[in-house]
């Protein structure tokens, strides 16, 4: 580890909100006498921003809203044609039970007013058709409510999935940034191919370790079913790694996950989702690994 490579995970935690007092009261007072690291802090500074940007804003497509109020209109229906009415129940407990003979209260006699019971007969029908109309409405706001809370989580996975993409994207520019400071890095030039003709492509890396990372701007975006992937080549040939997507904005940073050491070349292709295990298919760059 460098003199300069505990400040740069400081770096690296302010922009996260991960430094306690001390911790960002002893980075601060390192950036006031080195440049090196400040520049670094710059950099690190610089591609948090770009973070902002880097989640497109989708929205739903304009067909789905009526489909789902549609469909919550017809269930809705079914709800209610289900429900029998009053009067419909009342017909059908009368041919089962025949209704003994009824007296009719005195004081309701020749008062022109129905009595209590046939008040109740009358307002029977009514009410239960109120009670059918109420329990469409709970079923419509039922549906309503569950397709919102599956609407809200929907969207809180997706903010989830972007903001831990954005912080691995962070970690892994913090350690390429802290390599390219190593004053015993080494780094190759890799030349665009017809593939990307603007590309301008880095690979930096420390001999021994794992710690190798492809550095590469004005790269095209990956076609939709095609991937990014990374190589080495050897004396016993070329070696496949990982893949990745990319939306072809800012700089791509990406690690190799190998020592590079010893190594003769590296290279970047474009396969199908999936990747390659064998053969490589089109270059994208390419470059022997000498240092520049």
């Amino acid at each position: 580890m460098n003199d300069h490579e505990p400040f740069l995970q400081l770096i690296a935690g302010r922009q996260l909100g991960d430094l306690d007092a001390v911790e960002a009261a002893e980075l601060d007072d390192h950036l006031a006498t080195c440049s090196t690291c400040a520049s670094g802090a710059r950099s690190i500074a610089d591609a948090a921003a770009e973070l902002a940007f880097a989640a497109a804003v989708r929205r739903p497509p304009k067909e789905l809203r009526p489909a789902i109020m549609a469909a919550i209109h017809a269930l809705a229906t079914a709800e209610m044609a289900s429900v029998p009415t009053q009067t419909a129940a009342a017909a059908h407990a009368r041919d089962i039970v025949p209704s003994a003979p009824r007296r009719e209260p005195a004081h309701a006699a020749g008062s022109g007013r129905p009595s209590g019971g046939r008040l109740a007969w009358l307002l029977g029908p009514r009410m239960g058709l109120a009670a059918a109309c109420l329990a469409g409405v709970l079923v419509v706001t039922s549906i309503g409510i569950g397709l919102r809370a599956l609407d809200l989580q929907s969207q809180l996975d997706a903010r989830n999935r972007t903001v831990t993409a954005a912080q691995q994207r962070l970690d892994t520019e913090a350690a390429a940034i802290a390599v390219v400071l190593d004053p015993h890095h080494v780094a190759a030039t890799l030349a665009a191919e017809p593939l990307a003709p603007s590309a301008v492509a880095q690979v930096v890396y420390r001999p021994g370790s794992h710690e190798a990372y492809l550095i590469a701007n004005n790269l095209p975006a990956t076609p939709a079913g095609m991937v990014y992937q990374l190589w080495y080549a050897d004396a016993a040939g070329a070696h496949p790694l990982g893949t990745l997507a990319f939306d072809g904005t800012g700089t791509l940073v990406a690690s190799f996950g190998v020592d590079l050491g010893g190594k003769t070349a590296a290279m970047v292709t474009l396969e199908h989702t999936g990747g390659s295990t064998g053969a490589p298919g089109p270059q994208v760059v390419f470059g022997s690994l000498t240092k520049a």
